[in-house]
């Protein structure tokens, strides 16, 4: 007999709950005779690690808003304060198994971090590129100058990605213990 759709043996019909409990994965032990004493696996974590936030949404529009107007008003110079003034407030208010993080980083890392990258970025790139585009040269030199501003982006990419790689740890818990 043909099965229609929603019967019992439909494609669509949610499955049934698994009975029991699901099956807990416990890693194998090492083979005897190898010179490895025998050991017994850790214990399986008793209960889900949780993240949690304190803060609420309004106090972070407010931070945001400020932030605004100040930089708006210094003409982009607030940026780097108004920046650590969100982090710490993020990273302030959400903790990990009630430990709270901490934001140690400065304004005046940003700023100087944005200072060394304009300098060895962005000043090359806009000299390659009046080199490329306006002045008289060969063809050699516009494609010697088209190839080093791609590998001044390729490194100004590079190293945002590994700095940010490398400044993931200025924030910590602040209750962790041993």
């Amino acid at each position: 007999m043909a099965q229609h759709a929603g019967s019992a043996g439909s494609f669509f019909r949610k499955p049934a709950p698994p009975a029991g409990p699901p099956p807990t994965f416990r890693p194998p032990l090492p083979p005897s005779g190898l010179g490895i004493p025998d050991a017994v696996p850790p214990p399986l974590p008793a209960a889900r690690r949780r993240l949690s936030f304190h803060g609420t949404g309004g106090t972070l529009f407010g931070l945001h808003v400020v932030n605004v107007f100040f930089t708006v008003l210094t003409l982009g110079v607030y940026y780097f304060w108004g920046k650590t003034r969100i982090r710490r407030y993020l990273f302030g208010e959400s903790a990990f198994e009630g430990d709270r993080f901490a934001y140690h980083g400065t304004a005046q890392e940003l700023l100087l971090g944005f200072a060394k990258a304009f300098v060895v970025f962005f000043v090359p790139i806009v000299v390659l590129t009046v080199v490329r585009d306006v002045l008289d040269v060969g063809p050699t030199i516009k494609t010697a100058a088209a190839v080093s501003i791609s590998l001044l982006f390729l490194g100004y990419h590079v190293c945002s990605e590994s700095d940010a790689a490398s400044h993931s740890g200025r924030f910590t818990a602040t209750d962790a213990g041993p």
